[in-house]
């Protein structure tokens, strides 16, 4: 029997828009579905085509496209996706396109999902412009990525968009206790994951809630002077600066909330009574300095800087910020 593929409780209201594209016969020829990491965009996608492809029109799990798609061996389902860290290349592009000149085989169309379609550089965008405006008989292009902005206006004006948004609090919630997590520590995890549940998930089940405990310890102890920053540095160095960095930008936040008097709405749940104490009493001047320069090494992050240096470099502005 093929693996059976479920939506997450969240996508219920997409789904019906989807489903009625195809019942009612106006399944537009180009999708794009865009919205931030986390939210199941990719799942909802496949399980649309798996329901566009099924032989039976209801993903029945048995017919022989239903197989072939859990096996992800379908032949009139064509995939594109950088890799990591790369852009969608002209290449790549060009291997797809070539593809859809045969003849769908199943009799129930073509479906062609574009990955992360916001990493095409101007070369592969050009080159899949055409297909977009004529993708051939009974094909239906799907875009999916998490900035439409990025996306030329060529490609975008040519799509009926879909724009998801994470979902509201309490269904989340529920399907991370679901999972098996507890109430507050799901309330955390999403907070710190900006509400989006899959990353949420992912977050709470790996090694970075503790790694995030120990990092708060730290970040205390550099605030009342208590550590060496250059020798913290040395100590953190081969963790993820990004991560680091969420963390210090989530927390610096925090504290500016806290300096404007809004603690209701204050993202590091369970760290209150340290941030009342500093925001109490550091200088917002040197804070929204401190902030952009929280800012300015996040762009960083992405070049070839060496990554010890600006964790000394953040780290020593974090031990000033209380001197």
């Amino acid at each position: 029997m093929a693996t059976k593929l479920s939506l997450y409780p969240w996508q219920e209201s997409v789904w019906s828009r989807l489903q009625a594209y195809q019942t009612q016969n106006r399944l537009p020829q180009a999708l794009l579905l865009s919205g931030p990491k986390g939210i199941g965009k990719r799942r909802l996608v496949h399980y649309f085509a798996r329901f566009i492809l099924c032989e039976n029109g209801n993903i029945c799990g048995e017919c022989g496209s239903c197989k072939l798609l859990a096996g992800d061996s379908h032949p009139d389902l064509q995939v594109i996706a950088p890799e990591p860290g790369k852009p969608i290349t002209v290449d790549a592009m060009r291997v797809l396109i070539d593809g859809l000149s045969l003849r769908s085989q199943y009799g129930k169309g073509r479906i062609v999902i574009v990955d992360s379609a916001d990493r095409m550089n101007i070369a592969s965008a050009n080159s899949f412009l055409k297909t977009l405006e004529e993708p051939g008989p009974d094909t239906h292009i799907v875009l999916i990525c998490e900035t439409s902005g990025l996306l030329p206006a060529t490609i975008r004006s040519r799509c009926q968009q879909i724009k998801l948004i994470p979902p509201a609090e309490d269904i989340a919630l529920a399907w991370l206790q679901d999972q098996g997590h507890e109430l507050e520590a799901a309330k955390l995890a999403l907070t710190l994951n900006h509400q989006a549940p899959l990353l949420a998930k992912s977050w709470l089940e790996s090694d970075s809630p503790a790694k995030r405990q120990k990092f708060l310890r730290h970040w205390h102890a550099l605030m009342e002077s208590r550590l060496d920053p250059v020798l913290l540095a040395e100590q953190w160095k081969e963790e993820s600066v990004e991560e680091l960095l969420s963390w210090i930008t989530v927390l610096t936040g925090d504290l500016v909330r806290m300096a404007f008097g809004l603690s209701d709405r204050i993202m590091n749940l369970d760290c209150q009574t340290l941030l009342q104490k500093y925001g109490k009493q550091l200088n917002l001047r040197k804070l929204m300095n401190y902030w952009q320069q929280l800012l300015e090494t996040s762009q960083d992050c992405h070049s070839q800087a060496n990554r010890q240096l600006m964790l000394e470099a953040l780290f020593i502005a974090t031990y000033r910020l209380t001197s």
